[in-house]
């Protein structure tokens, strides 16, 4: 048992005292919410703003690839019904951990619904080209587009 300690502290401060990550936060981007897309009962132009926080996390223990998170939040993005004229919102927010690349394309599913009504939801999908040229200087593009099945 005394043989044991020992090792089980040593290994309990390296483990404490390596730091698992390396984090580099990613200056927040808006990005204009425009375009519009047709559904099977109309078309919707939406406008707003969509907000996208991130980070590159580097593994420090196991050197894995770097990976980037993004936070992607739909909750100032509106739509309008072009032959109704009803107005659609969006609460949705996205989560992504992809590997680190100097070009992606992202492309998250979101829902959106009636003002007065999120019982019934709708989805598009916003498909966002990211280019990386170091940890501060992102940029991204949208372009909005109904699901594929």
């Amino acid at each position: 048992m005394t043989s044991v300690m020992p090792v089980l502290l040593a290994c309990l401060l390296i483990l404490f005292a390596v730091p698992a990550q390396a984090i580099t936060d990613i200056p927040r981007i808006t990005i204009p919410a425009a375009g519009s897309i047709s559904d099977p009962l109309e078309n919707v132009k939406f406008s707003g703003q969509i907000t996208v926080d991130g980070k590159v996390i580097d593994d420090l223990v196991f050197n894995s690839p770097q990976v980037v998170e993004l936070v992607i939040d739909f909750s100032n993005v509106k739509g309008s019904g072009d032959k109704s004229g009803r107005q659609f919102i969006s609460d949705a927010q996205a989560i992504l951990h992809r590997p680190l690349k100097a070009n992606d394309i992202v492309e998250v599913t979101f829902p959106y619904y009636l003002e007065n009504d999120p019982s019934v939801s709708r989805t598009a999908v916003a498909a966002f080209e990211v280019s990386f040229t170091g940890a501060n200087n992102v940029t991204m593009k949208l372009k909005l587009k109904p699901p594929s099945f």
